[in-house]
C-alpha cells in the first residue's frame, strides 16, 4: 500500500510553547533515501534543548530525533540491500557530502561515510525535520534493521540515549578483556542502559549514583543476568574504598560518566587503575576540571564520545537482540492505564499513543538521571554531633524525642542566642532519619536543611533533636505515631494533643525553651492548648515550608512552640520572611525584617497597654454542641480581662465559621489523599525527592501499616475524587468566602477570640478499632482548622485549668485562641503577651458552673507546677552533661 500525500505532524512552531498537531505532505525521497512509517518515536534532553531555541532551529519544524518504524518506499539506488517492511531506526544524521576533512578521513580511516563529522550534515529534529510524524526520511548511511526480538517502543530509544551510552562504551572497553571492571557513573536515562550493556558484554559491572532513585533504577531490569555486580552510592564516605576492594586495590578499568556533574567526573577519574580510560559523555556549562598528577602518573586516558556510528550501533542490536530486554513500555500499558477511567480509545489511533508514551517514558528516564537541585547545608558551620536515638534515659514525656543530637547555633547569632529548640519530625535535618510518625517505610535520610532550621541556628539557638510527631501528621491525638505515646506534661495517661504532640510536650514541660511545629489543621494550636504553653500558626506563607514534609499546600503552616509570647515572638522573628523558593512564601516580606518582639518590648506596661484594641468574642466559637460548658466559661472570663488592659471587649458572629470544618474536611481529604499517594503538585518550591523515592510505591503491607487516621484519610480522598468530581474547587471556593467574612470583622475588631479546643485534654485512646483510635479526638479542631483554609494568624495561650472529665481531681489546661487579620501577627503577639504578663494562666481554674475560682488550693497547685518545671530544666542540664562526658570518653 502506498504512503498518502498528506501526514500528521507534531509541529514546534514556537519556541517555548505546545506542539501543534498539524499536516504536512509526506516527503519525497530521493534515490540514496528510504522513507519510513514512524511507529514509535523517543523524546530526549536534546528535544527539550530544541523546544527552548537553544540550537537556532528555524520553525516550523518536526521535533524528535529517535525514531523506529518500517520501511515503506526504498530509493532506486538502495534496492539491494533494503525492502519494503524492514523493521529499522534511524539515527539522526544524513547526507554526508563526501567533500569536507571529515567525509575524507571517514572515508580514508573507516572505509565509508559517516555523517555524524561532515561539516555538512543534515540533523533530523535538530535543524530539519524528525521523527514526530507519519513518515521521515532515512538515510542508509545511519538506519539498522531491528532484532525481531525488540519492539518499536524498546528501539526508539536506543536510537539515541542508548546509541550514545553504547558508543561510549565501546571506546572505554575497546582495550579490554571480559571480566574487567566497568564503572558506569550516572544511572539516568543513559546510565541505566550503560549498566546493561556493560554486563551484556562481560564486564564486571559497577553502577554509581548519588540518587537512591538511580540506584534503584540500576538494580531494575528483566533480566537478572544484566543487573550490575556492585551498586555504589557515591555520598557515602566509604565509596572509594568498597571500589577498590571490589577490583583488589587495583582500581577500575574504565568508567562512563553519564553525567555533567564536575565533582562525578573528578572522582570518577580518581577510581582509574594504571592506564585506565575516562570516556565523558556529559557537557557541563563550566570548563572541566581534572587534576593533571592523576592523569600523568597513572598514564590515563580520556575521551569524548559522540552517539555512535551505525557500524557500532548495528553491534548494539546485536547484542540486544541476543538478550532478554528491559522494556520500557509495553503493548498494553496504555489501555491498561485507560481502563481505570473506563475509557476505550479507537484501536487504530493506540499505536500513536504508544509511540507518544514511550517518547514520554524516556523524558522521565532523562529527567532523573539530572543532578537534584536542593540547598546545600553548611555543614561545616553547622555540624550534626552525635546522632542517635535516644535512650530510655533521655526520652521524656513517654516517647516525645524521635532523635537526639546537638547542633550548636551561631555564636554571634541574633535574639534566639542561648535558646533550646526541638523540631518537629517532618522538618529536614540533612543526615538526621526522620520517621514522620510512622513504620509503614523505613525512616528517609534528607540532604538538606529546612530554611527554619538554617534560620533558628543563625539566630543562635541550638537544636538538640527531634521531637515524635503523629502517623503523618494525620491526628490531633498522641498514641498514634509508631515511635510511641507521647504523654501530656501535666497528667500521665491524658493526650498531649498533636500532630507536633513531641514539641508540645517538651516545651510545655520545660525541658526545650522553643519547638518549631507545624499546623495543617491545628496540629500546632492543638498540642499547645492541651499540653498549656503557646502555640503560633502564622498567616500562611509567613514562615517557608521548605525543607518541611507536606501535607497539603493550601493547609501548610509552620510555626513556633514556646512558653511565653515573647519567646514565640523572638522565634517567629527568626523564621518568618520569604527564602527566594517556597512560593507559599511570596509577598510575605524581607527575613528579618519585621521585629515582632521588638514590637512586644516597646509596649506600655500595665492596665492601659491595649488601649484602643478592639476585642470580638466570636459567638460560634463557643456555642457549638461540642464545646465543654466548663471550657466555655473559663475563656469567656479570660476575654474579659482584655476589658482590664484597656481593650474594648463585644461580642461578634460570623456565621461562616460554623461552615469551617466542612470546608477544611472536603480539602483535607482530597489534597491529603494525593499527598500520601505522591501526586502532591501545583508548587514551585523545593520538593522532598528522596522521601518520595522512600515510601513509593506503596504496597499492601506498608498501607496496612498507616494509623486508620491515615489509611481514612486516603480512603476519603479516592472516594471523594470518584463520586464527587469539581467538589475541591467549590471547597476552595467557599474557603474564600469565608476568610471574606472574617476579613470584614476584622474591619471592625482586631482580634477575634474563641476556645482553642472544645475540650480538655482526653484520655489516650484505644487500638482496638479505627472508631476506638477516632474517638478521643472528635472535634478538637472546630475552632482551629478553618483558619488553616483562609490562612489568617491564629495563637493559642494557656488561660486556666479545667477538671479532666473522667477524674475531677486531674487539672488540665485550657488555650484560648487568638486570630488576627491577614499578616496581623504583632496585633495577636500583642494581645497574648499583655495577657500572659499581667494574668498568671494556673490561677484560673474552672470545677464547672459560671465561676471561676483563683484561691488558695490554685496556688498551692501552681506552686507544684512550677517546681516540677524547675526539676525538668534541672533533667535537660543533666542529659547535656552526660552527652558531653560520653562524648570525652
Amino acid at each position: 500500500m502506498s504512503p498518502p500525500q498528506e501526514m500528521r505532524a507534531a509541529l514546534l512552531c514556537e519556541y517555548n510553547k505546545p506542539y501543534q498537531l498539524g499536516h504536512k505532505n509526506v516527503p519525497e525521497i530521493e534515490d540514496t533515501e528510504l522513507l519510513v512509517k514512524i511507529h514509535a518515536a523517543g523524546f530526549c534532553h536534546s528535544d527539550l534543548q530544541v523546544w527552548h531555541g537553544q540550537f537556532g532551529t528555524k520553525l516550523p519544524m518536526v521535533p524528535s530525533h529517535e525514531p523506529a518504524g518500517t520501511v515503506v518506499r526504498v530509493g532506486a539506488k538502495c534496492e539491494g540491500e533494503w525492502k519494503v517492511g524492514d523493521r529499522v531506526g534511524v539515527l539522526n544524521f544524513k547526507k554526508s557530502c563526501s567533500k569536507c576533512p571529515g567525509c575524507r578521513l571517514a572515508k580514508r580511516e573507516y572505509g565509508g561515510l559517516d555523517p555524524r563529522f561532515c561539516d555538512s550534515r543534515v540533523t533530523a529534529g535538530f535543524q530539519h525535520d524528525g521523527a514526530f510524524a507519519e513518515y521521515m526520511v532515512a538515510d542508509p548511511v545511519t538506519t539498522v534493521k531491528l532484532p525481531p526480538s525488540l519492539s518499536f517502543e524498546q528501539a526508539a530509544p536506543l536510537m539515541c540515549a542508548g546509541a550514545t551510552v553504547w558508543g561510549a562504551l565501546e571506546k572505554a572497553t575497546g582495550g579490554l578483556k571480559p571480566g574487567d571492571t566497568v564503572a558506569v557513573v550516572g544511572i539516568g536515562g543513559l546510565g541505566h542502559l550503560g549498566v546493561q550493556f556493560s554486563r551484556a558484554t562481560g564486564f564486571r559491572t559497577i553502577a554509581v549514583d548519588s540518587r537512591p532513585e538511580g540506584r534503584q533504577l540500576a538494580t531494575e531490569v528483566s533480566n537478572p543476568a544484566l543487573k550490575p555486580d556492585l551498586v555504589i552510592d557515591s555520598t557515602l564516605p566509604g565509596a572509594t574504598k568498597e571500589i577498590f576492594e571490589f577490583t583488589n586495590g587495583e582500581g577500575i578499568a574504565a568508567a562512563v560518566v553519564c553525567t555533567d556533574s564536575l565533582p562525578a567526573n573528578e572522582w570518577a577519574l580518581s577510581l582509574l587503575r594504571i592506564g585506565g580510560i575516562l570516556v565523558l559523555l556529559g557537557l557541563p556549562p563550566e570548563k572541566w576540571r581534572f587534576d593533571a598528577s592523576i592523569i600523568v602518573f597513572r598514564e590515563l586516558n580520556l575521551r569524548g564520545s559522540y552517539v555512535a556510528s551505525r557500524e557500532s550501533t548495528e553491534r548494539m542490536m546485536s547484542v540486544v537482540g541476543n538478550q532478554s530486554w528491559n522494556s520500557p513500555v509495553k503493548q498494553g500499558d496504555a489501555e491498561e492505564l485507560l481502563k481505570e477511567f473506563g475509557v476505550v480509545i479507537d484501536p487504530k489511533d493506540m499505536d500513536d499513543y504508544h509511540m507518544l508514551l514511550a517518547a514520554v517514558h524516556n523524558c522521565a528516564e532523562q529527567l532523573l538521571s539530572l543532578p537534584d537541585h536542593q540547598p546545600v547545608p553548611d555543614l561545616k558551620k553547622y555540624p550534626r554531633e552525635n546522632v542517635r536515638l535516644p535512650s530510655d534515659s533521655e526520652q521524656a514525656f513517654g516517647h516525645a524525642w524521635a532523635h537526639k543530637f546537638l547542633i550548636k547555633g551561631d555564636k554571634n547569632g541574633g535574639n534566639l542566642r542561648g535558646k533550646t529548640v526541638c523540631l518537629k519530625d517532618c522538618i529536614a535535618v540533612a543526615g538526621v532519619p526522620q520517621f514522620f510518625g510512622s513504620d509503614a517505610f523505613p525512616a528517609w535520610t534528607p540532604s538538606t536543611d529546612a530554611t527554619a532550621v538554617t534560620r533558628v541556628l543563625d539566630a543562635g539557638a541550638d537544636i538538640h533533636g527531634t521531637a515524635v510527631c503523629e502517623s503523618f501528621c494525620n491526628s490531633t491525638s498522641s498514641f498514634t505515631s509508631s515511635q510511641g505515646t507521647i504523654e501530656n506534661p501535666h497528667k500521665e495517661g491524658y493526650s498531649a494533643g498533636g500532630s507536633t504532640s513531641g514539641g508540645a510536650a517538651l516545651v510545655a514541660g520545660g525541658v526545650m525553651d522553643l519547638a518549631i511545629g507545624t499546623d495543617q489543621g491545628g496540629s500546632i494550636r492543638v498540642p499547645a492548648s492541651l499540653c498549656g504553653c503557646v502555640g503560633l500558626k502564622p498567616t500562611h506563607g509567613l514562615v517557608p515550608y521548605t525543607g518541611v514534609t507536606s501535607g497539603d499546600a493550601i493547609d501548610d503552616h509552620s510555626g513556633p512552640l514556646a512558653r511565653t509570647v515573647l519567646d514565640a515572638a523572638a522565634c517567629l522573628d527568626a523564621i518568618a520572611g520569604y527564602d527566594g523558593i517556597d512560593d507559599r512564601s511570596l509577598g510575605s516580606g524581607e527575613h528579618c525584617s519585621f521585629q515582632f518582639a521588638k514590637s512586644l518590648e516597646a509596649s506600655d506596661n500595665g492596665t492601659s497597654r491595649l488601649c484602643g484594641l478592639k476585642v470580638g468574642i466570636l459567638m460560634e466559637g463557643y456555642e457549638q454542641n461540642v464545646v465543654q460548658p466548663k471550657v466555655r466559661d473559663l475563656v469567656l472570663s479570660a476575654a474579659k480581662k482584655f476589658e482590664q488592659l484597656g481593650a474594648t471587649v463585644k461580642e461578634v458572629s460570623v456565621p461562616a465559621h460554623l461552615d469551617g470544618p466542612l470546608v477544611w474536611t472536603i480539602q483535607q481529604r482530597i489534597a491529603g489523599s494525593a499527598g500520601v499517594l505522591g501526586q502532591a503538585h501545583g508548587r514551585r518550591g523545593l520538593y522532598l525527592t528522596e522521601f518520595e523515592v522512600a515510601r513509593l510505591p506503596w504496597t499492601a503491607e506498608n498501607f496496612n501499616k498507616l494509623f486508620p487516621s491515615t489509611k481514612n484519610t486516603v480512603i476519603n480522598g479516592l472516594y471523594l475524587s470518584k463520586k464527587f468530581p469539581g467538589v475541591y474547587g467549590k471547597s476552595v471556593n467557599i474557603g474564600r468566602r469565608i476568610r471574606d467574612a472574617y476579613q470584614e470583622a476584622f474591619k471592625k475588631f482586631d482580634i477575634l477570640v474563641m476556645p482553642t479546643t472544645p475540650y480538655a485534654a482526653p484520655r489516650h485512646g484505644s487500638h482496638a478499632s479505627p472508631r476506638a483510635c477516632f474517638e478521643p479526638s472528635i472535634g478538637l479542631t472546630t475552632n482551629t482548622a478553618i483558619f488553616n483554609v483562609t490562612g489568617h494568624p491564629a495563637m493559642s495561650i494557656p488561660v486556666g485549668r479545667t477538671q479532666a472529665v473522667d477524674d475531677p481531681a486531674v487539672l488540665l489546661p485550657v488555650g484560648m485562641q487568638i486570630v488576627g487579620g491577614l499578616w496581623q501577627e504583632k496585633k495577636v503577639l500583642r494581645a497574648g503577651h499583655a495577657w500572659e504578663t499581667n494574668f498568671d494562666w494556673r490561677r484560673f481554674v474552672s470545677a464547672g458552673g459560671p465561676n471561676i475560682r483563683s484561691d488558695t488550693t490554685a496556688e498551692q497547685e501552681v506552686q507544684k507546677l512550677d517546681a516540677s518545671l524547675d526539676e525538668k530544666a534541672l533533667l535537660r542540664d543533666a542529659i547535656a552533661v552526660d552527652k558531653v562526658s560520653v562524648g570525652a570518653r
